[in-house]
């Protein structure tokens, strides 16, 4: 009977954990690198437009701090997310409203120790 009211007790903890993708939805609508980071793995295969490489996350922050500065953001909208089945991986669609463009973003998450981090973001007209 403690357990069960021990876990009744838990149960709003873990119902407002935010997803990371919804944290990166709001990170991309901020146009904060820095956030983002925090959920990007140690490497990041990152295009941005025409120029695609893998990139440490230092280096990654650094390269959407300037895509950042050049293409303010003015908000970010999921089209579509989900789960890949057998694998656990997440991904992401959606538009980059900038003040130039509507950018379309790529984002794919791998699961790897029970936690979600950026493998492969992709930004393209």
């Amino acid at each position: 009977m403690k357990s069960f009211v021990f876990l009744v007790l838990m149960l709003p903890l873990f119902a407002f954990k935010a997803d990371s993708i919804d944290n990166i939805s709001k990170a991309m609508s901020a146009g904060d690198a820095i956030t983002l980071g925090n959920y990007m793995d140690n490497n990041v295969e990152l295009t941005i437009l025409n120029k695609q490489a893998v990139y440490s996350k230092s280096d990654a922050v650094r390269q959407m701090q300037q895509f950042f500065a050049s293409n303010k953001p003015a908000g970010f909208n999921q089209m579509h997310q989900g789960t890949s089945k057998g694998i656990g991986a997440k991904y992401c669609i959606g538009n980059l409203k900038t003040n130039a463009t509507t950018y379309r973003v790529y984002i794919f998450l791998d699961a790897s120790s029970n936690t979600h981090k950026i493998q492969e973001l992709r930004i393209e007209k």
